[in-house]
């Protein structure tokens, strides 16, 4: 079937009202009694229904302007999709007693498996931050559980590969208001971020 908005000639942003008229047109030209023996206008008059029997469904009609069902109501396959990555690297100042400049360093790649869950794994180098400190390089693995387009649960956990022994764990909620605009959606907590100020870090030595 063809797109719904289409089949009723209404925009996207057309309302309740404007689509009820639009249907209510379209069915008394092509009703079947109006033409009698006309197999195609039948089809047709099939597909207007079928298209706002969906869009007069509130529920139905946010799902299929979301891509969640096709316009004949079916739930969409997902395949997964494609894997991401991001790095960077840093030079802190640190003139505490017993503490040093040291750089840092980060890898993340990341998998959105469906919807709701996205994985992914972490290589990171701390940096050598104080004068005891060996050079540390930390494996983290974890994700985002997507409740809604709005909230999120971020998870990670890793531990040390080389120099000092650390576990690390991040936890935190992504809640945002109003619609997400492209970019914003919420990244994988990590040492990564922690290092930029933008994750604060849970350390269990």
């Amino acid at each position: 079937m063809q797109d719904p908005y289409t089949l009723l000639g209404v925009a996207k942003t057309a309302n309740a009202a404007e689509i009820k008229s639009a249907y209510r047109k379209l069915a008394k030209k092509l009703h079947p009694d109006v033409n009698p023996g006309r197999k195609d206008i039948e089809q047709k008059f099939k597909e207007v229904t079928a298209a706002y029997d969906l869009l007069s469904d509130a529920d139905k009609r946010a799902r299929f302007d979301r891509g969640e069902i096709d316009s004949q109501g079916q739930e969409r396959g997902y395949s997964g999709g494609g894997y991401g990555g991001y790095g960077g690297a840093g030079y802190i100042l640190n003139r505490a007693p017993g503490m040093r400049d040291h750089t840092f360093a980060g890898w993340q790649a990341q998998r959105e498996l469906n919807k709701k869950l996205t994985l992914g794994a972490e290589w990171f180098n701390p940096g050598r931050e104080s004068m005891s400190a060996r050079n540390t390089h930390l494996l983290n693995a974890g994700g985002i559980y997507n409740f809604n387009e709005n909230f999120s649960f971020l998870f990670t956990a890793g531990h040390s590969i080389r120099g000092d022994t650390h576990t690390v764990a991040y936890f935190g909620l992504y809640w945002t208001w109003g619609k997400r605009a492209p970019g914003d959606e919420p990244k994988l907590a990590s040492s990564l971020h922690s290092a930029f100020g933008r994750a604060t870090p849970f350390r269990i030595r």
